[in-house]
């Protein structure tokens, strides 16, 4: 299925999406009634529905702006969780509330839990980058010739303080979030303790 423009801004869309899901006359064969739950993460909106069999169902709604300011600059693409959807940010709450057992439904949850742990993991790898010198590992094969140059001027350590990188001897603050440290592997330099 292809792409449905329908509203002049993203809030407008998913109230258009919102307001089809919990009308009556929004599926025609009335299988796909009470939503659940509704969730909207970035680009994405998730629904759980539940038909009168009990079964419960994830709807996925990729939403998308034109980039024009006209009436019709925003529309959707929607799918069900049965389809294997290719976004797997699907909140953990829709999860394990969804039963459905069809065989892509099964293979997409797996994914969107993937997704999650990673999440989670690079969090925890986030947060254990505290203040402080770090050394850089600029011998990484992902290194472009371009970064090459610029560690060979500024060299391979830098300095976290507040959330934010400088050079160490330069003064001179690195436009780069905080993850920059963990795409370059850094590693904390212990400082001498005093005696």
């Amino acid at each position: 299925m292809g792409w449905t423009f329908c509203s002049p801004d993203k809030v407008s869309l998913i109230h258009e999406i919102k307001h089809r899901l919990t009308s009556p006359t929004a599926w025609d064969d009335g299988s796909y009634v009470n939503p659940t739950d509704i969730s909207v993460v970035g680009g994405t909106l998730y629904a759980l529905l539940r038909r009168p069999s009990g079964l419960r169902v994830i709807l996925v709604y990729l939403l998308k702006g034109s980039g024009t300011r006209d009436r019709w600059a925003w529309g959707y693409k929607d799918m069900s969780e049965d389809m294997g959807p290719c976004v797997t940010t699907c909140p953990l709450k829709l999860l394990m509330l969804s039963n459905c057992q069809e065989s892509y439904a099964v293979e997409w949850r797996k994914s969107c839990h993937q997704w999650h742990s990673e999440k989670l993991a690079h969090s925890r790898k986030l947060r254990a980058l505290v203040d402080g010198l770090y050394q850089f590992h600029t011998n990484l094969p992902s290194v472009s010739d371009r970064e090459r140059q610029w560690f060979d001027e500024y060299g391979s350590c830098f300095l976290l303080e507040g959330g934010k990188w400088y050079t160490p001897f330069k003064g001179t603050r690195i436009r780069a979030t905080k993850s920059w440290g963990l795409r370059y592997n850094a590693t904390l330099i212990p400082l001498p303790v005093s005696e």
